[in-house]
C-alpha cells in the first residue's frame, strides 16, 4: 500500500509541475484535469494507508493527517482552476475565430460601391 501512495503522489507532483510550465490551452486543460483526479486519488490512498496503519497518533493529527490532506486538496484545486481557466480561454479563442470568419464573409458578400464616371 505504501508503494501505491508514493507512486500516486509522485505522479501528482509531476503533473502539477508540468501544469505550472504550460500556457493555457488544450494541453493545460488536460493536465489540469489529470492533476485534479490524481490529487484526489492520492489523498484517498493516503487516508486509506493511514487508517490501515492505525490512524495518526493522538494529538498529532494536524501534522500526520490534516496537513498532507490539505496539500493534496490544494494541488487538486489548483489543477481544477487551471483547467477551467484553459477551457475559458479556448472558448474565447473559438468565439474570436468565429467572429473574424463571419466578418470576412460579410465583407466578401457586401457589394463594392463604385463611383459613376464623370
Amino acid at each position: 500500500m505504501l508503494f501505491q501512495v508514493i507512486a500516486m503522489s509522485v505522479i501528482t507532483l509531476l503533473l502539477f509541475f508540468l501544469l505550472l510550465t504550460r500556457k493555457p490551452g488544450r494541453i493545460n486543460l488536460l493536465l489540469g484535469a489529470c492533476t485534479t483526479v490524481c490529487g484526489i486519488a492520492s489523498m484517498v490512498l493516503f487516508i486509506l494507508f493511514q487508517r490501515s496503519n492505525g490512524n495518526p497518533d493522538a494529538g498529532r493529527e494536524l501534522i500526520q493527517l490534516y496537513l498532507p490532506c490539505g496539500l493534496y486538496v490544494a494541488v487538486s484545486a489548483w489543477g481544477a482552476i487551471e483547467a477551467l481557466r484553459s477551457r475559458k480561454k479556448l472558448l474565447r479563442d473559438k468565439a474570436a475565430r468565429q467572429a473574424a470568419k463571419e466578418k470576412a464573409a460579410r465583407e466578401k458578400a457586401a457589394p463594392t460601391k463604385t463611383e459613376p464616371p464623370q
